[in-house]
Order: C-alpha cells, then structure tokens, then sequence
C-alpha cells in the first residue's frame, strides 16, 4: 500500500465507526436537554463522572446512595469514572452538558479502539488486511453494542485498554525489536496494565491472557532483556498499584477479591514477574538451555509462585470466586442474560446481531492464527493472538457477556480469514483482480446481518423523528428514554434529599425500586435506592429485601420491611408476578385498591405516573405494552376516619383523584360498623393540591342512608390523625 492509503483508510474507518454509533442520535438527544443514557450500570458511572466534575480531583469512593440505608464502598476501580469527570470538566462548563461529553465518550473510545485493532492486525498481517480488520470490528454488534451513543459504561474503555495491552504486547515479540524500543513499550505496557486494573473489576482475566503467554513466549526466545523488561515491569505496575489497594476498601469479596480492587491482582502480577525471574536465573545459571527448557524454568517459576498464593485461605478463596465467576455459577450473573450461550441468547444479544455471519467463522479465528505462526517472523505475536483469542472465543461461545472482549481479536482473525480465502483462491487461478476483490466481497455478504440491523435502526429513527415533528417526544420511543423522563417526573414529585454530591451526608429516605431501575433514580431524580444492578458487589441484603417487597401479600410486612429500608416511596411497574394477592400487582393493577376491605392497601397513595404511551422496561421480560408504565406511590400513615353509624351497617368514602396522565379515578374505602355502631376507615389521600395525583373534590361518605362530605388535611394523613363523623340513620 502506499503510504497515504493507510492513514485514509483509518480514517474511513473512523468514521464509519462514528456512523455505526450514533445512528441514534435523535434517541439520545431528545431535547429540553434531555441526554438518555443506557440502561444498567451507565448511569451509575454518569453519576460518578459528575461528581469528579463537580468536586476535581476527587472520586466518589463511598456513596450514601446506593445500598441505601447503610450506603456503601464504591465497587467500581475508580479510573474509568475519573477520566470521564476529567474531561468532561475539560471540554465544558456546567453540569448540565456534562451528560453529552458521556453520551459521546464510548464513541471516542470506539474510533481509538479500531486503531489498536490495526496495530494487533499489523503484527501478523499486511496493512490491507489490518484495514479490514479495523473496519469488521467497527461494524461488529459486538463492538457497536457495548460502545453505542449513549452508553459510558467501562466496556469500551476496557476494549481500549485491552486491544492496547495485546497490540503492545505482540508488536514487543517481534524479533526485530530494538531494546530500547522494549523500554518504551514497556512504559506504555505498565500504564496500560495499571490503567486497566484501576478501571475494570474484571481486569484480573485480561492479565492472564496477556501476561502469561507473552512472558512464557519471551521465555522461549531467549531475549533477555526483554524478558528482564517484563519482570521489572510487572513488579513497578504490583508497587504502583499498592497505593490504590490501600486506599480503596475491601469489597464484598474481601481483601484478596477477583471482582474489586484488591491485594489479588498484586499477588498476580508478582507471579508473573516471578515466572519472568525463573527462567532468567535459570539462564544465568545454565547458559546453554533451549527454548523448551526456558519455558518449563518460567513455567515451574510461575507455578510455584500460583502455588504459593493458593495456598493461603484468602487468595484462596479469591480464586475460588474468580472461577465461579467466569464458569457463570455466581447467582447474580447466573441470572443476566448476558449469562446465556451466545447461540442461544435473545435476540438483542443473538449470535448473528452480535457478529453477523461471521460467527460461523469463530472456530477458525485462534486456527488461522496458529497458521500465521508457521512463519518464523511472525510466529510469537501470532501465538499470543492466538491463546488470546482461542480462551475468549471459548467463553463467548459459551458466555454472550464475553462477546465484547473477543471483538477486537475476532476482527483480526476474520480479516485473516478472508485475507487465506483470497490468496487460496489467487494460487487457484484466479484472476488478480477477482482474487483481490473476493475478500472484501465475502465481508461484505458474512456482514449482512449487522448491516441488516444497521438499516432497521436508521429506519426506527427515521420514523421516531417523524413522529418528534409531529410533536410527540422522542424519547419515549425507548425504554431508556421513558425511564428518563419518570425519572425526571420522580425527581419533580418527591423532596430532594440530602447527600447526592456530599458522601458524608445522610439521605433523609429512598425510593424502593426494581434492580434494573435502580441506577435511574440515584442519577435521573437524584434519590437514593436499596437496590440496584450492582447486585452481589454489595455485602448487605437490600437486593434480597427489595425483591422479596414486591411479593409479599401482607401490608403490615411491606410497611414493615419498607421501615427497615428507610424507605419513603415505591415504583410499581408491570413486572410483578400475576398473582393479585402480591403487593407489586396490587398496586399497580389497582393502585392498591380491592372489592375486599382485607386486600385494600391503606398506606400507600399514588403520587404521580407516567409517561403516557412510553415504553417500559417490562416489555424486555415481553410483556405487552401499557398506557401507563410506571407509577410512584408514597407511603403514609393515612388519615383514620372514625363513623358512627347504625349497628353493622357499611360506610362508604370516596374520593375522586386525577393523574398528571390525564387519568381519572376513585378511592374508594369502605368498612362495616362494629356492635357500637363505630366503623374506622384509613384513607391515604388528601383533598389538599399537594401532589401531581390530586382529588378533585372532598371525600363522599354514605351509610345508613346519610351523605356528607368531608375534606382531608395533608397533615391529617401524614400524623394519621383521627377524625371523628356520625352518620346515623334518619329518624
């Protein structure tokens, strides 16, 4: 190629992958402005970036909303979070426009990832092929998905990070790299590495996959100091990353955890410097040993140092977690549908959304590498490629969530693929030309499917953007949008409480919300939640009490758990079980109403609902749509009518109420009168306007043949005052 082809191509490549990401532009910038971030843990990592914007150069590491009461240690590396508060307090001015710098990071992120991708590809294969591959991945679901307009979340941060520490680690394998080339990259190998460990949980696998093939293959080429450079390197990343592990509280999985920040991933990177050590002192000792024996001196080194940390109880046990984790046996992961084979997952995370027809060709990806290897100048950068790829194909085939992490080593391999297709087609006789333009052919036909969706995408914007012309709002079209705009309807509803950018302060209550919502509410109304998708990542059992609320059947419980939870209001959505007697379904089927005096739900009133006509997350569980997604009630004590009345007669009060949906309906309570002809109804509502659900009127009560009406004072219901009335029959 000449030498202007290959920076044009990248940049046709960038922006192709600007173009894959942000086809839903108009779905994220929905006016007002409005930005809808993703579902899951994006906003939590939104609500983080802005605290560092607001407070630089701090971090949120203990956050009073989450696991609300107790609150909780952050269980996130802080990095990702930070780099995102950095910039975004470097690119504009007011809180208010932070949400677009973090709307549009992953896509940076993307563009610098298809880079790197580059870089992998150039280490085993010619410039055009690395274009391609740079291209497949740009177009790849599995990249798009996790790196899409609107999503900062740590994947794409980690798609970089991880590309960056294989592409350096293949390129440093090459033979004809200079020592003081070696030095450079292993600077950039030690921020890579400390970089990664500070923003992902999960770094621990990265490492592995890197780390210990590369030192194995350094073994076996005789580099010394190379070798030296690997050693000196991990163990100058294990002492930069001794401040963090100190500063940072241990998480759920104690001090020696897979899945936080802890003395683990210390202990890790001391093994492999140790691996690195034993075969160098090997070497020194025995100047005449093959590469074999260098290899089985690293190997024994590295081992013995694995050994060393196994056998106490707490890596141990680390370990232990770590393996639950990937083999997907932990209960939380257990449950995601991330969790599922990536050929039988749903349809958002579908074998051919993810890859296209190119999932066919997974099987070949570490083959074809290992074929590269036959070449001499290539064999130890395509050996790394290929244990590489070989471990996550592996876990992606079986695990859809490892989709993301295979992306940048598949689109080489796939590229690879096509490239060996077109060249055995060219020793076949065909044509230079033909044989040229077969690869690229045959890409474009395996990426149909991702282009197929590509084009269903546009169209859906297209059509939503009609619709925003004719006044509708846009963000309603999705369920990340609909939970943007309750989420600002909640925000409006309920009094703001203390402690969203001050973690010493103490919320005054939360809000009971299902898991998947949970991030919403802490980000979007600025109210703390027991629970939300951080799962088992918290030590307390709010995840546990907050599912277990929504199927109880008895109020006195739900009241009582609600206490314990410090908990002041409840989001109701359809993704209760269909089971009437349940407190979920009751209230928001029936706004906690019942025929039957025993199931009427006397504590808890509707505050506000909405959005009308927006989507819930409930048709994700494929539930069929409804006109009213979400509901906000508030829990009070209520107000206690006290009647007298006629002997065993009925009493009947009700009240006409109205929602900010345009929605209008009675409360209706009704009791029967005792032998002294006194009967006690509990009402929730006010008659005062002090909420967007409002009655209309003053309370009807009819028994024993008398009608009266009666007006409720706000404080009544929330001192749940008594108030007296007699009703008796006409003489």
């Amino acid at each position: 190629m000449r030498k202007w082809q290959t920076p044009a191509g990248l940049f046709a490549v960038s922006v192709l992958a600007v173009a894959a990401r942000a086809l839903r532009f108009p779905l994220v910038f929905v006016g007002d402005g409005g930005v809808v971030l993703r579902l899951d843990e994006s906003q939590y990592h939104a609500r983080r970036a802005l605290y560092t914007f607001e407070n630089f150069p701090r971090v949120l590491d203990h956050d009073p909303y989450i696991n609300f009461p107790q609150g909780a240690d952050v269980p996130w590396p802080p990095l990702h979070d930070f780099a995102l508060g950095a910039a975004a307090r470097l690119l504009v001015d007011a809180p208010e426009s932070v949400p677009v710098v973090l709307a549009w990071a992953p896509v940076i992120l993307a563009v610098l990832t298809t880079w790197a991708v580059y870089g992998i590809a150039r280490c085993v294969a010619p410039a055009g092929v690395a274009l391609g591959a740079s291209a497949i991945f740009a177009l790849l679901g599995a990249s798009t998905n996790f790196s899409d307009l609107g999503m900062p979340d740590h994947h794409a941060t980690v798609a970089l990070l991880g590309s960056v520490l294989l592409g350096v680690h293949a390129y440093a394998l090459r033979g004809d790299v200079g020592n003081r080339r070696l030095r450079v990259l292993q600077v950039v190998l030690i921020l890579t590495r400390l970089s990664l460990l500070l923003s992902w949980h999960g770094s621990l696998m990265y490492l592995a996959l890197a780390e210990v093939p590369a030192t194995l293959l350094l073994a076996a080429s005789s580099r010394r100091p190379a070798l030296a450079l690997q050693a000196g390197g991990c163990l100058v990343t294990a002492a930069l990353l001794v401040p963090a592990v100190l500063h940072w509280p241990p998480g759920v999985g104690g001090p020696y955890s897979s899945i936080e920040l802890s003395w683990l991933h210390v202990l890790s990177l001391l093994a492999v410097a140790a691996a690195a050590g034993a075969a160098l002192l090997a070497e020194s000792i025995r100047k005449d040993l093959s590469g074999r024996q260098r290899v089985l001196a690293c190997s024994a080194g590295g081992l013995l140092a694995a050994g060393l940390v196994a056998a106490l109880p707490g890596p141990r046990e680390g370990l232990l977690h770590a393996l639950a984790y990937f083999g997907g046996d932990e209960r939380w992961i257990a449950a995601n549908l991330e969790n599922q084979p990536l050929f039988r997952s749903n349809f958002s995370l579908s074998a051919r959304s993810l890859y296209g027809s190119f999932v066919y060709l997974i099987p070949g990806v570490p083959l074809i590498l290992l074929a590269r290897a036959r070449d001499p100048r290539l064999r130890a950068p395509a050996l790394l490629l290929a244990a590489w790829s070989g471990v996550l194909a592996t876990l992606a085939v079986l695990q859809a969530r490892y989709a993301s992490d295979f992306a940048p080593s598949a689109a080489v391999g796939f590229a690879l693929l096509l490239y060996s297709a077109g060249e055995w087609l060219r020793k076949r006789g065909l044509g230079g030309r033909w044989a040229a333009l077969a690869a690229p052919l045959a890409g474009l036909l395996l990426m149909v499917p991702l282009l197929r969706i590509q084009l269903q995408s546009a169209s859906f914007v297209l059509e939503n953007l009609g619709d925003a012309a004719r006044g509708e709002d846009p963000a309603l079209a999705t369920a990340e949008g609909t939970l943007l705009r309750f989420g600002t309807l909640v925000g409006e509803a309920t009094p703001a409480t203390s402690g969203f950018l001050d973690p010493d302060a103490r919320p005054e209550y939360g809000i009971i919300a299902y898991p998947i919502m949970g991030h919403v509410f802490q980000w979007v109304s600025r109210r703390p939640t027991p629970a939300d998708t951080f799962g088992p990542y918290l030590l307390d059992s709010n995840l546990a009490d907050t599912q277990r609320f929504y199927g109880l059947r008895d109020e006195a419980e739900a009241l009582s758990l609600a206490r314990d939870l410090r908990a002041r209001y409840v989001v109701s959505a359809d993704l209760n079980p269909r089971d009437p007697s349940r407190i979920g379904h009751r209230l928001y089927h029936g706004d906690g109403q019942s025929p039957r005096a025993s199931e009427r739900l006397n504590h808890f009133r509707l505050v506000t609902e909405g959005p009308v006509g927006g989507r819930s997350v409930a048709g994700l569980a494929g539930r069929p749509p409804r006109k009213i997604p979400y509901k906000l009630f508030e829990i009070v004590e209520g107000a206690l009518l006290r009647v007298h009345t006629r002997a065993g007669g009925d009493v009947i009060a009700e009240v006409p109420l109205k929602s900010p949906a345009g929605r209008e309906f009675l409360y209706r309570a009704w009791a029967r009168a005792d032998a002294g002809g006194e009967a006690l109804l509990r009402v929730p509502y006010s008659t005062d306007p002090v909420a967007p659900v409002h009655a209309r009127g003053p309370y009807t009560l009819r028994s024993a043949g008398r009608t009266t009406s009666l007006d409720v004072a706000e404080t009544d219901v929330l001192e749940g005052r008594i108030i007296e009335l007699t009703l008796r029959p006409p003489d």
